[in-house]
């Protein structure tokens, strides 16, 4: 009889009660692909069953070991789903972003961690737990991406929209508030072009979502690399869709922007985080601190003018931001040639050196952990600004909401991509997008106001 591994993919329960958040929308929910990659690593005479919250509750599940992942605004979800099994001596291995930032006290919480990636661990960990020695923590290595095992797509639900593929991973780039760098480590690396051509071939979906935090890297060798991609698509006659995520770097390279168009690129989600020198000083963005919010802008049109939407994404809450300087944001915001927002506050994660100095400074609001880590959501104040109070925050992010997501403004911000792509499809799906971040971004600071 085939042993049962049971994954599951939580969600925050505050937001699921509320159906607010990003992934309220079906159409934004994205693929557990490391939960994928786990099950393509298990043997064959494992039996693998994945209960993935975006689309149905969790729900007790016959197991003989139980696999969890956790990012920081899911960790109490995990941790309570984790303690249904437990007391069933029901051994639960837990893993994922927050898990391997705050291993002390996911030890409380399950049997076993992995910290960091996993594909250089898991079939010991298996191998271990069939010869009853499971150890407490297996420590990840980076993984070969040249050797990067498929995931296994069958478990995942045929609703979602978009399917999701990574091409590299880590980042060099070291911004206050991202944890990427922490998990992945610094360095960049790629998968080959071919394997994921291959891979893209064979995922059903029509729409994809290249999970990348930053599709183009940081050199010219990797931008020479995502055309070669992009060449492959066009090759080979991959009829997909696609947005990703990048920096403005993507839209100075003119022959990569026609490769990409080509290619069925439809949108760029780009940081900005803010608009003014000192924001951007406080978050360590360096890379917009060296461009210029003017160039940024001439940037965005030349993406445009390829036919090329994007979903810029703002941040309000740095230590620097005023009244003033949040209402110059917003004025900037609504002139922008970003065909899409995302508005969120700046929020401290742990693993973060954001966290690190904000803990030490002790102005961190929601510290009753690991409960209050479902605040942690980007969508409610969870720590002290030093110019203002949080309560003045709050006030000035629903004022913010009310001016970039009002109907008059959608319709505008529709109208002006249209205009400035000539191209139909591009526009519905930015304004689809944009209408997805209204819906979340307003329903979720109501929730977090209260």
């Amino acid at each position: 009889m085939k042993r049962r591994l049971l994954l599951v993919n939580p969600i925050n329960q505050g937001f699921a009660r509320n159906r607010v958040g990003l992934t309220a929308n079906r159409a934004t929910r994205f693929q557990p692909l490391g939960l994928g990659i786990i099950a393509s690593l298990t043997p064959d005479n494992w039996e693998i069953i994945l209960i993935d919250e975006n689309f149905e509750p969790f729900y007790y599940r016959e197991a003989d070991l139980v696999g969890i992942t956790a990012f920081t605004a899911t960790a109490p979800r995990a941790y309570e789903i984790a303690g249904v099994y437990r007391k069933k001596k029901i051994p639960v291995v837990m893993g994922g972003f927050h898990i391997t930032m705050c291993p002390d006290v996911a030890l409380q919480f399950a049997d076993c961690l992995v910290l960091g990636e996993a594909e250089n661990i898991w079939q010991e960990l298996i191998k271990d737990f069939e010869n009853s020695n499971l150890k407490k923590i297996y420590k990840g290595t980076p993984a070969d991406l040249n050797k990067l095992p498929l995931p296994m797509r069958t478990i995942f639900s045929d609703k979602y929209v978009f399917g999701s593929i990574e091409t590299s991973r880590g980042c060099p780039m070291d911004c206050k508030f991202c944890s990427v760098s922490a998990f992945y480590g610094k360095n960049q690396r790629f998968r080959p072009v071919e394997d994921v051509l291959n891979e893209l071939m064979n995922i059903p979906q029509k729409k994809i979502f290249f999970v990348d935090d930053n599709i183009a890297g940081y050199t010219k060798a990797s931008r020479e690399r995502l055309k070669d991609l992009c060449r492959g698509i066009i090759e080979k006659g991959i009829k997909k869709d696609w947005w990703c995520q990048t920096t403005i770097t993507f839209g100075e390279d003119e022959e990569l922007l026609d490769l990409a168009k080509k290619s069925g690129c439809k949108l760029l989600f780009i940081g900005v985080e803010a608009t003014d020198v000192p924001g951007l000083e406080a978050i360590n963005k360096r890379l917009n601190l060296k461009k210029g919010i003017r160039e940024i802008e001439k940037i965005f049109r030349r993406i445009n003018e390829y036919g090329i939407g994007v979903i810029g994404a703002f941040m309000f809450g740095m230590d620097t931001d005023t009244i003033r300087t949040i209402k110059e944001r917003t004025d900037y915001i609504l002139k922008s040639n970003a065909n899409a927002i995302q508005i969120t506050y700046l929020t401290p994660l742990p693993g973060t050196k954001l966290f690190e100095e904000i803990h030490k400074q002790g102005r961190i609001i929601y510290t009753r952990y690991p409960e209050d880590w479902e605040h942690y959501t980007f969508a409610e104040v969870t720590y002290r600004p030093l110019s203002m109070t949080a309560k003045e925050l709050e006030n000035e992010r629903q004022y913010v909401v009310k001016r970039i997501y009002n109907w008059k403004g959608v319709i505008k911000r529709f109208l002006k991509t249209l205009f400035s792509t000539k191209n139909l499809i591009t526009s519905l799906w930015a304004i689809s997008f944009h209408l997805f971040l209204r819906q979340a971004t307003i329903r979720s600071y109501r929730l977090g106001s209260k």
